[in-house]
């Protein structure tokens, strides 16, 4: 059968890597803050027995809460210098592991200069899904040179992107499902998808339904999330990467967020305004 082929094409190449016994993460099949609303039972071992510790002001100082979650608002990038962002936010999703590996140095000077509590997501490299998923050498080394970056980085989440071309076919699909069943053992973060724009809410989460994978939503066009110990709302820009939000999108964006019932969430604005539009989107959510 070809799902389970590809998804052991995957683990195969996982299995062989150097050092991959000495991630200090659990694995994603058993990991419960690895969760999605199809496997919404588990809750996070970062919390105080597994709760979301109480409302105070030192922790509301280092995120949002809604009325069933908190909230960690930053922007996929540093958009200004990090020196500053750092002191302005604290979350960040790292892009630049989408297209190369940030050097050591520069990713020990972002857990230096972070405050107590930031936290931080890695975006996959872009070859994890440039052939449709498929378990090619490329992917493979890129994977390999990522991984110990988000260690450094001590990660909260990995972030894969899809093409914006592909298609919701059953080939896609089938592929997908093999590609995150293949790092089902690996010892590595919650892995957070985002399916292309073009696909049905519904086809993304069937395709990824009963493994630790959370799907990613976009708040102007997804539902609130219904449970589930981490969730995720990424911000693309009402008309794409170029796109500024007006504050009645935000505001709905905002509504969204603030219904949805997940532990944990993870909100990242991805457009050319995202350092304007999230602090924005911040004072909406604090209000």
């Amino acid at each position: 059968m070809r799902l389970r082929g590809e998804g052991e094409a995957w683990r195969r190449r996982r299995s062989n890597a150097p050092g991959s016994g000495s991630c200090p993460y659990a694995g994603a099949a058993s990991r419960p803050d690895a969760t999605s609303t199809n496997a919404a039972e588990h809750r996070d071992k970062r919390s105080t027995n597994g709760r979301i510790p109480e409302r105070s002001t030192a922790r509301a100082r280092k995120g949002l809460y809604s009325a069933a979650a908190m909230i960690h608002l930053g922007c996929s990038g540093f958009p200004v210098p990090a020196t500053r962002y750092l002191k302005e936010f604290r979350a960040v999703e790292v892009a630049d592991t989408m297209l190369g590996v940030p050097g050591p140095a520069l990713v020990r000077r972002w857990r230096r200069e972070a405050p107590d509590g930031f936290l931080f997501t890695a975006l996959a490299p872009k070859e994890m899904s440039a052939e449709g998923f498929k378990p090619t050498a490329e992917a493979h080394s890129a994977w390999e040179a990522f991984i110990p970056v988000v260690r450094d980085l001590d990660a909260r989440a990995i972030v894969v992107s899809s093409a914006p071309d592909m298609t919701a076919s059953k080939l896609h699909r089938t592929a997908v499902r093999a590609f995150f069943e293949g790092l089902a053992s690996e010892r590595i973060p919650p892995l957070v998808w985002e399916a292309p724009a073009t696909w049905e809410l519904r086809d993304a989460e069937a395709t990824v339904k009963d493994l630790a994978v959370v799907v990613a939503r976009d708040p102007l066009r997804h539902p609130p999330i219904a449970r589930g110990a981490l969730g995720c709302f990424r911000l693309p820009g009402p008309a794409g990467f170029k796109s500024r939000y007006e504050d009645p999108a935000l505001e709905a964006a905002a509504a969204t967020i603030r219904a949805s019932r997940c532990d944990e969430m993870l909100v990242v604005l991805c457009n050319v305004d995202m350092y304007a539009d999230a602090k924005r989107l911040r004072k909406m959510l604090e209000e």
